[in-house]
């Protein structure tokens, strides 16, 4: 996991322009789009400073060389684990396993094409193509779902949104009902106010924030109608939301619960040996026979099978 910390921070500094090494000056930019004809150059937004960055910058030296670091770690990671699998068909139905290659792929196209920019250059295409590959480079986090077998914790999280994912998904459907309806509400409410709500789907984009309460404020509302269909927008969405959230803690509650009796049932088992337990069954089991107390021994059971059976 350390490994995986360490491509995250490469990744991150990587899009600070310290940490990137200078190809060319801004005047040196300026002189190839005026005299040279490269579609890469002309399509530039010099009003925007992460095309003009990346333009005239490259990763730095050492960054590139943790990059390589990093993706000979997974690469040689992924061979041993697929080796070492026993049955190979079953290797990639889990799904922790079918990121990894998507991974590895993106990692080192990205790498090939930051060593190769004259591909980039001469075509567009290659530069989103780049671009996307970039970006799922940000799938190496999912590779921390892998300690859910080492912590309890991670696994009770888990366990909980996948119980809980019909309910989650029912939010979502509710959530964009919610946002089309109010949505085309506050249009028409603001129909003749200028520059409040270009079209419906901006709407949706302004009815989803102000359902989650986050409000950036980018578009707000003016005329009364507006405001009042506003204030039901923000009512209602505090109402979907918390509805689900009952079922997701219950669940989480429940998984929580069936990991403490399963972690005192362990230690039950590593206090005592085999024979102990049995001897403690059996004299439980002559007292109740004749008719004495019988011996209370601490051993919970699961109330749903299905839960504890999730940590096995």
């Amino acid at each position: 996991m350390s490994v995986v910390i360490l491509s995250m921070i490469s990744f991150a500094l990587g899009s600070h322009p310290d940490f990137r090494e200078r190809l060319l000056t801004y005047q040196q930019l300026l002189w190839i789009i005026d005299n040279m004809d490269i579609e890469f150059f002309d399509d530039l937004n010099l009003n925007n400073t992460k095309e003009v960055m990346f333009a005239t910058t490259m990763t730095s030296r050492t960054l590139s060389n943790i990059d390589v670091f990093c993706m000979i770690f997974f690469t040689t990671e992924l061979v041993l684990h697929f080796t070492s699998c026993p049955v190979k068909k079953k290797f990639f139905t889990y799904p922790l396993n079918v990121l990894d290659p998507i991974l590895l792929f993106a990692m080192w196209t990205s790498f090939g094409f930051e060593n190769h920019t004259e591909a980039m250059i001469e075509s567009k295409e290659l530069t989103i193509f780049y671009q996307m590959m970039k970006a799922f480079v940000v799938l190496r986090l999912f590779r921390f779902f892998r300690l859910a077998k080492i912590y309890s914790g991670l696994k009770i999280i888990l366990l909980t949104l996948y119980a809980s994912a019909k309910e989650l998904v029912l939010l979502l459907f509710a959530i964009m009902i919610a946002a089309v309806f109010f949505a085309s509400f506050v249009y028409y409410a603001e129909f003749r106010e200028p520059g409040g709500f270009p079209t419906v789907l901006s709407g949706i984009w302004w009815a989803i924030i102000t359902m989650t309460t986050v409000g950036y404020g980018d578009m707000t509302p003016v005329s009364g109608y507006g405001k009042c269909v506003g204030a039901a927008c923000a009512f209602f969405g505090i109402l979907i939301i918390s509805m689900p959230i009952a079922v997701v803690s219950t669940n989480f509650f429940d998984f929580y619960k069936a990991n403490n009796e399963r972690e005192k049932l362990l230690k039950f088992k590593k206090e005592f040996t085999v024979d102990e337990i049995s001897n403690i069954f059996t004299v439980k089991s002559m007292n109740a026979s004749n008719g004495i107390a019988p011996i209370c021994v601490n051993v919970t059971k699961p109330t749903r099978h299905r839960i504890s059976s999730a940590f096995t």
